[in-house]
């Protein structure tokens, strides 16, 4: 009979103990292609400027997924190694205190004295969506699109800087589509 009392209270202790855990575990708030976006990224993410695609994009949750599924795009390419947001503060913090030293030390810098975060986000992340476009899609810019988009647009181009400014445009214009790609094929939850 002690037994049997021991071994119920020891069950009830682990129950509680397994309730208890599982109650105030972290959550996600929002699953994108298998990220897990908690509270802390999901309220920063749904203030950052991401250029959003049409007028849906205008609710916190399209928001949070056009960013996050930049962010992968990013990696993906290889242009950005880890967009977990605990690496992002880190990195917020890294600079900052670089920004101090200089400043300490009277040297130059350019830009905030101090980053705040959000504007630390859109500078990384314009950044990288430059290197992106500026290595690798402009690659993939053929010379017959360069003259279809001049002969559509009756544009004359002289001079190789001229097919190059072409060949960006129609790479930034990828970029978009490949975005807007990836946003539709999403797994969201």
């Amino acid at each position: 009979m002690k037994r049997r009392l021991i071994i119920c209270g020891t069950v009830c202790v682990l129950g509680i103990a397994a309730f208890l855990l599982t109650l105030f575990q972290r959550k996600p708030v929002i699953l994108i292609n298998s990220d897990k976006i908690y509270k802390e990224e999901y309220s920063f993410l749904s203030h950052v400027f991401t250029g959003s695609i049409g007028e849906k994009d205008d609710t916190a949750d399209d928001r949070v997924a056009y960013a996050k599924i930049e962010q992968q795009m990013l990696k993906d390419y290889g242009i950005i190694e880890d967009i977990s947001f605990s690496t992002f503060q880190e990195k917020v913090k890294e600079e900052n205190a670089r920004r101090e030293q200089a400043v300490m030390a009277g040297e130059k810098i350019y830009g905030p004295e101090k980053y705040d975060a959000r504007v630390y986000y859109d500078y990384i992340y314009s950044e990288a969506k430059q290197r992106l476009i500026k290595q690798i899609l402009v690659n993939q810019i053929s010379e017959e699109l360069v003259q279809d988009f001049a002969k559509k647009n009756d544009i004359k181009i002289m001079r190789e800087s001229g097919r190059q400014t072409i060949r960006y445009e129609l790479a930034g214009k990828l970029y978009v589509a490949e975005l807007e790609k990836r946003k539709q094929g999403a797994v969201i939850k």
